[in-house]
């Protein structure tokens, strides 16, 4: 619906204000609040100025904007519209310019953009509000800018003394179209110059460069002409040249063939090294487990991957010790694999461990390793002897295997003592050690200490 007005009139029920604004003035507006919102990447810069009127008295007091003045900011603080030193001199000196003007067209507030969240009005918002725009005629306007859609502004003014700047009373599409005004008018082009059949003149560098006098002898310094850089100052990109069409086409094609070559290879690894289970893919099957063994004084301390796909979805497990001639099969339960390790003293120089687990609804993993070590292992001291008994009824005690057990693993531990699963030469044969007493295995079940 196009609206017969050159205006947008602000109205909110039981408030005694009105305000209008011209729609030429939103078509002015916009460009200057959607280039510092698209100078900055995260959520740009904000803009602002002076808006200029006049104001009429009545039942409901009418603000009429008829122009504005920016008020460019030196951003000493962030993208935030916060006015430095520098910057208030610059509004009080636009101000006392449009003060002093005969035509009738005062003051009448200030606007600038919004890029943060919500709409209001800030303590520095006050600040400027209370120095320069203290009477109910004044009137603040807060434009929040958008990538993907119409902007969108609110006004705020004085009531009773205060200002309810928590949000705006009416929040209105700030675009021309969306508000009734039709669609924005194209600005006539400018008058076609006739072409100058003048000579050009030479060049010379002295032409790009300001010529200062110096009195008072009246001779002539060259001064490279400086420019004011803000965060709002975005360079030109320069032109890129042209390039014959086939150049064009080199780059494109070649990431085809590389993606092309690269799926093929990607398919064959993954069909010759295809695990025999069917588990997720990335699954190292060449070691499921990572099995590994760390000795300190005879005393292995045997762990696992616990976060193995196998180890994960397993229901109990078995470790086999081999331990010269002692073999000891120890069960584990699903829990033990998931929050345990296994401490075992060993008896020889010749220790082999497997572990197979059982993951549900798939066949069992099974990992092995070899620890081979030409330290003797720290003497057992004998049992004391049975008491004499008649030789008819004389027995034997078999020796028991060493003892295990579970506990949970450190955050840490480098193993130490370790021979790859093949095994180097063997050890020469030393005199049989006596076992210790038999012990059972003893499972302690605790989680492992959290990892920060």
């Amino acid at each position: 619906m196009v609206s017969g007005l050159p205006y947008y009139v602000w109205e909110v029920p039981g408030k005694p204000i009105s305000i209008q604004l011209p729609f030429d003035i939103i078509d002015r507006i916009s460009p200057e609040v959607l280039r510092g919102f698209g100078a900055l990447k995260r959520r740009g810069a904000e803009v602002g100025g002076i808006l200029l009127g006049r104001s009429e008295d009545g039942p409901r007091r009418k603000v009429i904007i008829e122009d504005f003045q920016p008020v460019p900011s030196e951003y000493l603080t962030g993208p935030s519209y916060n006015l430095s030193e520098n910057d208030l001199a610059a509004f009080e000196a636009a101000l006392a310019l449009r003060c002093g003007s005969d035509s009738g067209i005062v003051p009448v507030g200030f606007y600038r953009s919004h890029t943060r969240d919500e709409l209001f009005m800030d303590e520095a918002d006050l600040g400027l509000a209370s120095r320069y725009f203290p009477g109910p005629e004044n009137v603040f306007l807060l434009i929040k800018p958008f990538a993907s859609r119409p902007s969108v502004g609110g006004f705020f003014f004085w009531e009773d003394g205060e200002i309810y700047r928590e949000s705006s009373y009416l929040q209105f599409p700030f675009h021309r179209k969306e508000l009734g005004g039709g669609e924005t008018p194209r600005p006539a082009p400018p008058p076609r110059a006739e072409p100058d059949s003048s000579p050009l003149p030479p060049y010379s560098p002295v032409a790009d460069r300001e010529l200062i006098p110096l009195a008072p002898a009246g001779q002539f310094v060259h001064v490279a002409r400086r420019q004011n850089l803000s965060i709002l100052d975005v360079p030109v990109a320069a032109t890129p040249s042209k390039l014959p069409a086939w150049q064009g086409l080199v780059v494109p094609l070649f990431l085809l063939i590389a993606g092309v070559a690269g799926f093929f290879a990607y398919r064959n690894v993954n069909s010759s090294n295809a695990p025999a289970a069917s588990y997720p893919a990335g699954v190292d099957t060449a070691l499921p487990l990572k099995l590994s063994v760390a000795e300190t004084q005879n005393q292995l301390e045997v762990t696992w991957d616990r976060n193995a796909p196998a180890i994960a979805s397993a229901k109990r497990g078995v470790l086999s010790i081999s331990d010269g001639s002692n073999r000891r099969d120890l069960e584990l339960s699903g829990a033990q694999l998931r929050n345990g390790r296994v401490l075992y003293s060993r008896l020889s120089g010749d220790v082999n461990l497997r572990m197979e687990v059982f993951p549900e609804g798939r066949k069992s993993v099974s990992e092995s390793i070899r620890i081979v070590s030409t330290d003797e292992p720290t003497a057992v001291e004998p049992p004391p002897p049975a008491a004499p008994v008649a030789a008819n009824h004389s027995s034997k005690k078999k020796a028991a295997p060493a003892a295990a057990k579970i506990t949970p693993p450190p955050a840490s531990q480098a193993p130490s003592g370790l021979v790859s699963s093949s095994p180097a030469a063997e050890p020469a044969p030393k005199p049989p050690v006596p076992p210790p007493p038999a012990a059972p295995a003893e499972v302690e079940l605790q989680r492992p200490a959290v990892r920060r």
